[in-house]
């Protein structure tokens, strides 16, 4: 009797001592291992990372599964990114920049152009209306540069057509607008402007030079009988230089 139980408590001591080199700390999961994480290589003979069973692997009701399990889990799992994977990952986030920045840089460039276009149009046809735009300041920029350009281009087309009024005046010509001048309101006006202004400028001459007559035949001046007070004017004016003229 004492000599079973001295080979009892021997078998029972080999159990606990064979145990103990696997019951390092750490749950296990559903499969009855877990990845080791603390003291794996000093303590335990493991490397970090290392998925492993606490019972060797072996079960009692499903041999072929946890053998399964077993030679699974002989592969090393670390955690963690690779050297290459973090190269990659940073390769492919400059690349997404680089185009967000091209993009970015091609809408800017449109809304300028953009800008550019309306602002013309709109000093051309003598408004201002700058519009909404998500990049602003680059809409303004072009649109400041296209109405500057279109304000020139309005002016030198304004006076193209005052002087054609004037000569058609002058050549007695009617005051109809040509078609080319009709396009625009501006130009237009511009044109009957030039055409009137070769009427006044004839009947100034004229009442100047009435004027400028009678002054050598009159001592004083007298208001002539005009019903228009440009004719008047212009009456007074030619008499002063001639007295002026008179008296040098």
């Amino acid at each position: 009797m004492k000599k079973s139980r001295i080979l009892l408590s021997t078998a029972l001591i080999m159990v606990l001592s064979a145990s103990s080199v696997y019951a390092h700390p750490g749950r296990t999961d559903s499969n009855g291992g877990h990845t080791c994480r603390t003291n794996c290589t000093e303590r335990w003979g493991l490397e970090y990372g290392e998925y492993h069973y606490h019972n060797g692997g072996s079960s009692s009701s499903n041999s072929s599964s946890t053998s399964k399990s077993s030679n699974s889990s002989s592969s090393v799992k670390k955690s963690g990114q690779s050297a290459k994977e973090i190269a990659t990952q940073k390769a492919k986030k400059a690349q997404q920049e680089k185009e967000a920045a091209v993009k970015k840089a091609k809408q800017i460039k449109q809304a300028e152009k953009d800008g550019y276009a309306d602002g013309l149009k709109d000093g051309y046809n003598g408004i201002s209306n700058i519009g909404i735009s998500k990049y602003q300041g680059a809409y303004n920029k072009g649109y400041k540069e296209g109405f500057a350009k279109g304000k020139l281009k309005l002016t030198n087309e304004k006076n193209k057509a005052y002087r054609a009024g004037y000569s058609a005046a002058q050549n007695g010509k009617s005051s109809v607008v040509p078609s080319i001048y009709q396009t625009n309101k501006a130009l237009s006006d511009s044109y009957l402007q030039g055409f009137e202004r070769f009427v006044i400028d004839v009947e100034k001459q004229k009442y100047y030079q009435m004027g400028y007559n009678d002054s050598f035949n009159m001592e004083k001046y007298i208001k002539p009988d005009f019903d228009n007070a440009n004719h008047i004017r212009w009456y007074k004016e030619g008499f002063d230089a001639g007295k002026k003229k008179q008296a040098a």
